[in-house]
């Protein structure tokens, strides 16, 4: 099995999450399903040896994660995918990731002292590589959230916390508004109301927030998108933000 961590903790727990997983596994399109996979056995494995509270999943598979939660499993098969999994947590978590995975390499960035990228390797498998981030995830993007796929607890970023590294990110990059919008739909959905997104991100990012509503609203007139807040939601969002 190239997923070992992940289907030794479904065969261990309940019978229907490891029939669940395995045909949701085969309905996933690359890289999507090669890269999940690799997340979701990692949330598995760091779980066994007690390191679940030491990591969050940042980034793309964040924003899956999230949008599987509200809207369930299915929706990933149409997901854009990416060929990555950014991710923050503690030494021991990727000494961890060193010691129970094949790895093809590791490297320090050059630019980024708490930076390296790891290349994982499973038989069977394609190969996946990690961003991973050395340091106090908590402190540098916020309190993780526990999101349960098929019965795996898997750490990630709150969406608030997606939302201010997705501001930073170039404004003519769409794929980043998506995700944006989609992470709005979830905090609606969850009852967040639109004064406490607009608190929680902060004075020095309402700017670019602003900037990424108007090109969001504009685009949901034109293109369909898969997950987006109302438009009362989203209206009430820019009133905040421009007060």
């Amino acid at each position: 099995m190239a997923f070992k961590h992940l289907e030794d903790s479904l065969v261990e727990g309940s019978s229907e999450n490891l029939g669940k997983w395995l045909d949701f596994h085969s309905k996933l399109h690359e890289p999507t399903r090669t890269v999940f996979g690799y997340a979701l056995d990692i949330a598995a494995y760091l779980s066994s040896v007690n390191l679940s509270n030491e990591y969050a999943i940042f980034g793309g598979y964040a924003v899956l994660s999230h949008i599987m939660q509200e809207h369930g499993d299915d929706v990933a098969v149409c997901w854009r995918g990416s060929s990555d999994v950014d991710m923050g947590g503690s030494a021991r978590v990727l000494q961890a990731i060193k010691s129970g995975y094949q790895i093809k390499s590791c490297l320090q960035s050059p630019n980024i002292p708490d930076k390296a990228t790891v290349k994982l390797t499973e038989e069977g498998e394609e190969e996946c590589r990690i961003d991973f981030y050395c340091g106090d995830f908590n402190a540098r993007y916020g309190q993780s959230v526990n999101n349960t796929h098929f019965g795996v607890k898997m750490n990630v970023i709150n969406p608030l916390y997606i939302i201010r590294g997705k501001i930073l990110t170039p404004v003519d990059e769409s794929q980043h508004i998506e995700d944006i919008l989609a992470m709005l739909n979830v905090l609606e959905r969850r009852e967040v109301t639109p004064k406490d997104i607009v608190g929680g991100l902060g004075h020095a990012y309402l700017s670019g927030f602003s900037d990424r509503l108007g090109i969001g609203k504009d685009q949901m007139k034109t293109r369909r998108f898969g997950f987006t807040p109302s438009p009362k939601f989203l209206n009430g969002l820019l009133r905040e933000a421009m007060e």
